[in-house]
């Protein structure tokens, strides 16, 4: 049984394919009746006879015991495996989770129909700020039909009235656009509504808009969100100035950072910042690279003499000048210079260096601006710093100037 290259091999074709069965085709004899696989390459991923795999690993591959690879690739597969039952076995029970949601929804919401439609045959006025603002338009209806003989004390307290209930009104307004189950205040199935708004909320990406019990009743805020999240910065524009900053990490493009400045409240440190983002004294922010970042709380940069915290001026001729105390609250997004660390220098003067907040630092003083668009790029920023605020790469200021 077998031929003459059987026994020159030493493989017989019962051998074989008993060998083939135990670890696959890796051992099976070719056509040619030429040496066995006995070893793996991971980089060609094909088996090797034991003069081929020398080769390979002469070149660099690695070449492993198809025996080992075999034992790899199976606690591999078992480890994959469990992992998968474990993350199906996850999503069942979210799933789970988010159907008895629904159901609780549901229930919730025909509760608050029976309890609407009790509000509705009472005659419950949901909004109770309507009488007293009606009375208050009759009051001032009267003054104007009375011409001159009010008094100028009368007239100065029924227009503080005016200006008072109008802001009220506004809030009401908005409450009642933004979030209709605000006009729900007296139903008594408060924890049912609070549920319908935290199911609708998230459907609808009203995550920012929540519901507290007070007075009675359930009234509608604003809540805070998270520090760190790239959609907590909600700063509106005053219509100042503004300015682009586009970045670069390692040389790669990374995005557009617009910056809004405030002349109206500290007018020295925005026009410096003008000046050295549009170089218009043949120096300034273009070409900075930022030399500290913290992931999370800070990045700063404006360094264009020594980029390491140590140099940078003004644009104007003495050099550094005392910054304005704006009391701008130093919160996530806001925009401050930075004292100079130069040692002749004790009275906390301030040059080009400016700081993006990304946490709230309520002893930072010195804020002239905030961002308008592009806080995740600086929150990826200060992802690229160590524990001791170094950055790890190369982050650059590739160019800048005025926004139209």
């Amino acid at each position: 049984m077998g031929s003459a290259a059987e026994e020159k091999n030493g493989w017989s074709e019962d051998e074989a394919e008993t060998l083939l069965s135990l670890v696959g085709t890796a051992w099976r004899v070719d056509e040619n009746n030429v040496m066995p696989h006995v070893c793996w390459c991971e980089v060609c991923s094909k088996g090797l006879c034991r003069v081929c795999s020398q080769e390979h690993q002469a070149r660099g591959h690695n070449a492993r015991s198809l025996k080992e690879m075999s034992e790899t690739l199976t606690a591999t597969l078992e480890a994959e495996t469990l992992n998968l039952g474990k993350l199906l076995n996850e999503v069942y029970r979210c799933e789970r989770k988010q159907q008895d949601l629904v159901l609780k929804v549901i229930e919730a919401l025909s509760q608050a129909k029976k309890d609407l439609e009790e509000d509705l045959m009472s005659g419950v006025c949901f909004f109770a700020e309507l009488p007293q603002v009606q009375d208050l338009l009759t009051s001032a209806r009267k003054s104007l039909a009375n011409g001159n003989s009010e008094s100028l004390s009368h007239l100065s307290a029924l227009i503080s009235s005016l200006t008072c209930r109008k802001q009220q009104l506004e809030g009401v307004l908005f409450r009642a656009m933004v979030s209709p189950l605000h006009a729900c205040g007296s139903s008594p199935n408060t924890e049912a509504l609070k549920l319908i708004h935290s199911y609708t909320s998230a459907k609808l990406g009203l995550s920012n808009f929540g519901y507290t019990n007070g007075n009675g009743g359930l009234k509608s805020q604003l809540i805070s969100p998270p520090k760190y999240s790239p959609n907590s910065l909600c700063v509106p524009s005053v219509g100042g100035p503004r300015f682009f900053f586009d970045m670069d990490i390692q040389g790669v493009p990374l995005g557009r950072i617009i910056i809004e400045t405030r002349p109206d409240v500290a007018p020295k440190m925005c026009e410096n910042f003008k000046a050295l983002t549009t170089k218009e004294r043949g120096f300034g922010f273009q070409g900075c690279v930022v030399f500290q970042c913290w992931k999370g709380e800070s990045v700063i940069t404006g360094d264009f003499e020594h980029n390491n915290g140590r140099g940078g001026h003004s644009a104007s001729e003495n050099g550094l000048f005392m910054p304005e105390d704006t009391r701008l609250p130093a919160t996530r997004g806001a925009i401050g210079m930075r004292r100079t660390q130069k040692r002749h220098d004790s009275k906390g003067l301030v040059g080009s260096q400016f700081r993006i907040i990304l946490q709230d630092m309520p002893g930072f003083t010195g804020i002239f601006g905030h961002i308008l668009e592009g806080i995740e790029i600086v929150d990826k920023i200060s992802e690229c710093g160590d524990p001791s605020g170094n950055p790890t790469k190369r982050i650059t200021i590739r160019k800048c100037g005025a926004y139209k």
